[in-house]
């Protein structure tokens, strides 16, 4: 099945702008190629396998975050998504597509490299409840940086906690969510969430703060709620 149509939506526009469209295709090699658009905004077309959706989207937040971006908003679907990123410099096409074609052939673990952190974004497969709290900050505080997520509250959550705890399999309703945090929900994203989980694919573990408040990963927990999951894998930080 290949991939059949694009995606585009409108974030704002302020001054410095990027508008980065993921071509989700089925069954096809990942490739990208970087277009100019109007004044300093840019597009960026991905085409790869739904598998490959996680370290995709990790290039596209690690390559806006080597030039200074910001995201601004994102959308997606089973074909395609798109993620805006406000910049403090103008940042050309070639610039762009010469640093995403440079990250695209590396591996998860590769791109914690490539991120200046330890290569344990996969670790989290080998938690188990004796997981020290130093490891598990360790992995959260990585999880961050590869995926670009630039959240204060819950890295100040990470980084201040004096405890924390894995839980393989904790109820979902045991969960407390935020209005804050429900947001901006993209549900293209938590339908590709969902339809991964359900054919098997291993998602991190969600974190939680003091009062198993989700500080992070609501399309992962909506995706496990939409499939009718009872339980994920949490890290609880105290």
């Amino acid at each position: 099945m290949g991939s059949s149509g694009t995606q585009a939506r409108s974030f704002g526009s302020k001054r410095h702008r990027l508008t980065v469209d993921v071509y989700l295709g089925f069954m096809l090699e990942p490739s990208i190629t970087v277009a100019a658009g109007r004044g300093n905004a840019l597009t960026v077309s991905y085409v790869c396998q739904r598998d490959d959706f996680r370290r995709v989207s990790a290039i596209v937040y690690q390559g806006i975050k080597r030039f200074g971006g910001v995201e601004g908003g994102s959308c997606g679907g089973l074909n395609g998504g798109c993620v805006t990123a406000d910049f403090s410099r103008g940042v050309s096409a070639e610039e762009l597509e010469g640093a995403l074609q440079e990250l695209l052939p590396l591996s998860m673990v590769e791109l914690q490299r490539a991120a200046g952190c330890d290569p344990i974004e996969d670790g989290y497969e080998a938690f188990s409840e004796a997981t020290s709290h130093a490891d598990l900050v360790a992995w959260a505080l990585a999880h961050y940086k590869a995926d670009g997520i630039n959240d204060m509250s819950s890295l100040a959550v990470i980084r201040n906690s004096k405890a924390a705890k894995y839980h393989q399999a904790l109820p979902l309703d045991a969960i407390r969510l935020t209005a804050a945090g429900q947001r901006d929900m993209n549900s293209e994203k938590i339908a590709i969430y969902a339809e991964l989980m359900q054919s098997g694919v291993a998602f991190p573990p969600l974190i939680l703060g003091r009062t198993r408040v989700l500080c992070e990963g609501y399309h992962r927990f909506m995706a496990a709620e939409k499939i009718g999951r009872a339980t994920i894998a949490a890290i609880q930080l105290c």
